[in-house]
């Protein structure tokens, strides 16, 4: 039985255990650090392709995604993408 440790925000840690690991561990595009060690987001930054707009997805850390609102972050790509406050 495979299991995997797991960082939660705030400190926690939570043991995942299972028959197999079915993916591979995700890893940020900037620091590399995989999932089991720290907590992961997907881009939410805007991709214009052929077949329509969809967002970016690529892994970033909470360390390196730029929060927008509570449930959207970029990553340092489209982090130009962020409307300004003007203060």
């Amino acid at each position: 039985m495979a299991c995997r440790t797991i960082h939660l925000p705030g400190g926690g840690l939570a043991i995942v255990c299972g028959p197999r690991v079915r993916r591979p561990l995700r890893r940020c595009i900037v620091c590399n650090v995989p999932e089991t060690m720290a907590t992961i987001k997907l881009c939410d930054g805007l991709l214009h392709t052929k077949k329509g707009v969809k967002t970016c997805d690529q892994v970033i850390c909470i360390d390196h995604a730029y929060h927008v609102d509570p449930d959207t972050d970029l990553c340092p790509r489209h982090a130009g993408q962020a409307p300004q406050s003007s203060a």
